[in-house]
């Protein structure tokens, strides 16, 4: 015991502590690997000289429990790990990226029985959904890891006796309470009415035989290593929860039980006589020791070949190579056993703890916490399916501040889809290239940014600063995993990009000025290059298309080709290189369209197929009793309402006044803002999209605007919003002439809507034309005749500035005239 307090006070004091480490156990480790390995990149001896100070670097998502198939949560950790993954990749220091399923336990064991197969057979068919997502989403793991597999046993059964060797088990007795869904013991004061924390259902244990984790001794050291090691755990709020609860006390922890056999069994104690069984089989580990224990048994500790492990975790002076840097990723519902036990147990058998430990947010759903009782389960497979792979990856990184909980909903996810990828970054790709390809021969313009820097004018060099200070910037955010903020990064050079071709007007210059053409094309294929390298973490299909087209070499994409400096142009591209025929990144969404083919459609199909029978037999017999002569009450309009008509007059547009407005304290592209809509129970908050096209509070507040009223709330960024604000956005496609040049950020022009004169708030918006129909009852029925309507571009401006529906039935306020918004014809509505 002398030996091990010795080795946590060095610990605690210094990362660089040397650990004891006992006779290596014999045993490889084989595991698949993934498909979507990352391309091989070219380095400077610059480049590979910078990078020879960087540590190897562990990245590690938590082994997926397999009770059931992924699901977003799954697909978001491992996403945020692939990210950092494939940077550091781009930057050229040594990655290993591991995943893997968590596969023994009471739940595993309990679920194969009810499903009437053996627990292995189970496990087998579930870890091949979790293996199957890793292609789906265009993931680069290095390794995947079974906790089922020989080598990842015998990896834990080491560890079992390095804790005994070192004093850190006993038997004992444990009787309380155990969630069998988490996998986790609670104390009677944890309980929340009769529940786990977590709202999962807990078991009363009887007394039975255990062996216990001497946790309690670790309360002060896992205290001083977490003073010493403030960046251990982020972000601030979790590390804050970690201490408090070990602050509270720690318990010994039961580490083995015997009610069931699904796991790995604890080994024959090392003073057991010879003629006792091998291992103890009666006692299965505690899942979480065994789960733990993945993150060193995937690099071979404990056998008779660990050089990835030396090369790998955080080992100080004791390493072959001095050890490496271990990253874990997790989410916060699993933050206990990888800020206390794990550490805990690594101290125990003298190993280091990992340098730094993220625990991310949940996803939400339209407001509402995701489960199967509900219903509102999102499969990340469907939606690939729906929206692309990389729509999806983009969408996730960006849209919620990484570390926080984030909301979920098709609106947001097509505003990302169809919003910025297509329109803002997509489109302007296409522009540029088109250019090119019509007035420059379809070749990289002469003279070059090299040849000609004296061409380049201050206008220019904004642009060029800041997509060539873009890499620097990003790598700040990923160091310390604020993907959203790195995201973000990309976000604003586009749109500077965007704002810059509508001021230059390219294709005006092609007339007036040439030479000055080339150059404003040669700024932005230059800004573009730079764009298409960082996103390659974050999009990698989409970025190798778009580097593709801009003739970028496939050993010039990672980090060190990008420019060193704001004037940097030593890999820019060379005059005369042919640049092939640019194509679509982003497709834009139709989300019927998409719908119609996804899974979940053809699940629906025969329902919706009996209810369309019913619903024509319906028709049928109302035709038959008209001919009749019988009632013919109902619609007395006499306009018969077919598909999206039918849908329109149902959604809820009431005129509104903006009372207050402020900045989004999560978010730099959303405005918060107080409406009045002439309800009694006040104004409403609601969340917009519109910093980046008004910049003052000023310009929002007093104005009167139109509100889509029953959209279902939901939270934005963590605010909840209870409606949409209604603009008018300029098409997806800029035309040549210079009729958008006048357009303001990002290349696309957005204005409020205008009631007419005399409006006040609570005016509810009818269809000219149209007859009026209530619409569906509450603020959570509108969605899906707004995802009809509003977000298929059903809403229209017309040549008189009117908004209407298919440019056909002007949108109106009874008794005060048309709505109106100052845009040219053809702007969408939403």
């Amino acid at each position: 015991m002398q030996l091990v307090r010795a080795m946590l006070a060095s610990l605690v004091t210094s990362r660089a502590a040397a650990f004891v480490r006992p006779a290596l156990r014999a045993g490889a480790s084989t595991r698949p690997r993934a498909a979507c390995r990352p391309a091989k990149f070219r380095f400077s001896a610059a480049a590979q000289a910078a990078q020879a100070s960087e540590k190897p670097l562990l990245i590690t998502t938590p082994i997926y429990y397999v009770n059931d198939k992924p699901h977003i949560g799954h697909a978001y950790t491992t996403l945020a790990c692939d990210v950092l993954a494939r940077w550091n990749r781009l930057k050229g220091r040594e990655v290993f990226f591991l995943t893997g399923t968590d596969e023994h336990g009471q739940k595993v064991q309990e679920a194969a029985a009810k499903a009437g197969v053996d627990p292995q057979a189970y496990v087998d068919n579930l870890s091949e959904s979790f293996s199957s997502l890793l292609g789906a989403m265009d993931f680069s793991n290095d390794e995947f890891v079974r906790t089922t597999s020989e080598e990842h046993k015998a990896c834990v059964t080491e560890l079992w006796r390095r804790l005994e060797a070192n004093q850190q088990l006993y038997l004992g007795a444990y009787e309380g309470w155990y969630s069998v869904r988490d996998e986790c013991y609670y104390t009677e004061t944890e309980l929340v009415d009769g529940r786990a924390p977590t709202g999962a259902e807990v078991e009363w244990c009887t007394k039975e035989e255990s062996y216990f984790f001497k946790l309690g001794a670790f309360e002060q050291p896992l205290l001083d290593f977490y003073e010493a090691n403030p960046d251990f755990i982020a972000p601030a709020s979790r590390r804050n929860e970690v201490i408090s609860f070990v602050k509270g006390g720690l318990r010994d922890l039961s580490v083995s039980r015997t009610t069931f056999n699904w796991g790995v069994p604890v080994p024959k104690p090392a003073a057991a006589d010879a003629d006792a069984d091998a291992d103890s089989p009666a006692h299965v580990m505690y899942v979480w020791v065994d789960a733990l224990a993945n993150y060193i048994s995937a690099l071979g500790w404990g056998s008779s070949d660990q050089a990835k492990f030396d090369k790998f975790w955080p080992s100080g002076s004791g390493g072959a190579q001095g050890g490496g840097e271990v990253v874990h990723m997790v989410g916060k519902d699993i933050l206990r056993f990888h800020g206390v036990y794990w550490p805990a147990l690594l101290m125990a058998a003298g190993l280091a703890p990992p340098d730094r430990l993220f625990a991310h947010g949940w996803w939400t759903r339209d407001g509402q916490k995701i489960s199967k009782s509900v219903g509102n389960v999102i499969d990340p497979v469907d939606l690939v399916a729906t929206f692309g792979v990389d729509q999806v990856r983009y969408f996730l990184m960006s849209e919620v501040p990484f570390g926080k909980d984030g909301d979920y909903s098709e609106q947001a996810m097509l505003a990302c889809a169809n919003g910025f990828l297509a329109n803002a970054l997509g489109n302007l790709l296409m522009r540029v290239l088109s250019l090119v390809n019509k007035n420059c021969g379809g070749e990289v313009p002469s003279p070059g940014l090299r040849e000609a820097p004296e061409l380049v004018t201050p206008q220019d060099q904004e642009l060029l600063a800041a997509a060539r200070g873009l890499a620097g910037a990003m790598e700040g955010h990923i160091k310390i995993q604020a993907l959203h903020k790195a995201a973000g990064e990309v976000d604003a050079v586009v749109r500077l990009a965007n704002k810059y071709i509508d001021e230059q007007a390219p294709w005006a210059l092609k007339k007036t000025d040439e030479p000055r053409m080339r150059t404003v094309l040669l700024v932005l294929m230059e800004s573009l290059r730079h764009v298409g390298v960082v996103l390659q973490p974050f999009m990698p299909g989409a970025a190798a298309k778009m580097l593709d087209q801009l003739a970028v070499p496939q050993d010039q994409r990672a980090l060190n080709f990008l420019a060193q400096g704001p004037t940097d142009a030593t890999y820019a591209a060379s005059p005369g290189t042919a640049i092939p025929k640019p194509a679509g990144l982003f497709p834009r969404i139709d989300l019927e369209e998409a719908e119609e083919d996804s899974p979940a459609a053809e699940a629906a199909a025969k329902t919706d197929a009996s209810k369309d029978a019913k619903s024509k037999a319906k028709e049928d017999a109302k035709k038959k009793q008209g001919a009749k002569g019988g009632d013919q009450s109902g619609d007395q309009s006499g306009v018969a309402l077919k598909g999206l008509a039918a849908d329109v007059v149902r959604l809820d547009i009431r005129v509104g006044k903006i009372v207050k407005a402020w900045e989004h304290p999560e978010s730099d592209k959303l405005w918060c803002e107080e409406i009045d809509l002439g309800e009694s129970s006040g104004p409403r908050t609601i969340c917009s999209g519109l910093r980046v096209h008004y910049a003052d509070a000023a310009d929002l507040e007093g104005r009167s605007v139109l509100v889509l009223a029953n959209l279902q709330a939901r939270k934005m960024a963590g605010v909840p919003s209870e409606g949409m604000v209604l603009c008018a956005s300029s098409p997806s496609t800029e035309t040549e002439d210079g009729a958008a040049a006048a357009a303001a950020a990002g290349g696309v022009v957005v204005k409020f809507l205008e009631p007419p004169p005399g409006s006040v708030p609570g005016d509810r918006v009818s269809f000219q034309g149209l007859p009026n129909s209530e619409p569906p009852a509450g603020k959570k029925k509108g969605g899906k005749v707004a995802e009809k309507v509003v977000f298929a571009g059903e809403l229209t401006t017309s040549e008189d500035g009117a908004c209407t529906f298919q440019g056909e039935a002007p949108m109106v306020v009874e008794g005060k005239g048309p709505v109106t918004a100052p845009v040219p014809p053809g702007y969408t509505i939403a």
